[in-house]
């Protein structure tokens, strides 16, 4: 395995940025049996029915279960899948994958982490709600202390936030590492530990809490 790149400050994009407001299609599916063949091929027939090759397809799978996430990017040129476009994608995958469910995400914050030119091999993903009183007061932690601060970890390839537009829970929170240790190293757990995180973190609801391994795409 080759060197790993030093640490450097990572490039921040919000709200701000021209990250912000790109919509990404989540897929949700369980993974062949046959890890050879991983995708579904009715997936890959879906997605490419709408006008996406299978190569923008960005798939995750769980380490516990079968579950796999597929990202749906849009083309640099494109910020977002139109409605009847999502709807053509929906309506294939439940008439041929009905196990599947795609859900739109609507970018908040994407961020180049320390690592951001490693090749990142697992995908950690925090989906949550919180409480209504916390809101304000949880995406001002994410934007301003969490995820920038997860993001300038070792090993930390990339960081982004979402809105789910679709389904629940609101809040999807995803990094791309380079191992899976990244998420246990003291560097890590340092940020997770901070005055700002034990207020916020009781107030989250419905969370999910999920490891990945990269399988095939990129960002």
């Amino acid at each position: 395995m080759s060197p790993l790149p030093a640490t450097h400050a990572p490039e921040q994009r919000s709200d701000t940025g021209a990250a912000a407001g790109r919509q990404i299609v989540l897929i949700r599916f369980l993974a062949q049996e046959d890890p050879a063949e991983l995708v579904p091929p009715a997936l890959t027939d879906a997605v490419e029915r709408i006008g996406f090759e299978q190569r923008d397809l960005v798939v995750h799978r769980s380490l516990d279960s079968l579950q796999c996430l597929g990202y749906l990017l849009a083309a640099p040129d494109r910020r977002s899948i139109a409605d009847e476009v999502y709807t053509q994608l929906r309506e294939s995958l439940g008439a041929e994958l009905p196990a599947a469910r795609a859900e739109r995400l609507l970018a908040l914050m994407e961020i180049d982490g320390a690592w951001a030119s490693a090749v990142p091999t697992h995908h950690y993903v925090v989906e949550t709600d919180v409480v209504e009183s916390a809101d304000t007061d949880l995406n001002a932690w994410y934007d301003q202390e969490h995820m920038p601060g997860l993001a300038a970890v070792p090993g930390s390839v990339r960081a982004a936030r979402y809105r789910n537009l679709d389904a629940g829970p609101r809040y999807h929170a995803c990094y791309e590492l380079a191992s899976q240790q990244t998420l246990g190293s003291p560097a890590w757990l340092q940020v997770r530990a901070t005055d700002w995180s034990s207020r916020v973190r009781p107030m989250f609801v419905d969370t999910r809490r999920t490891m990945y391994r990269t399988v095939t795409g990129g960002r």
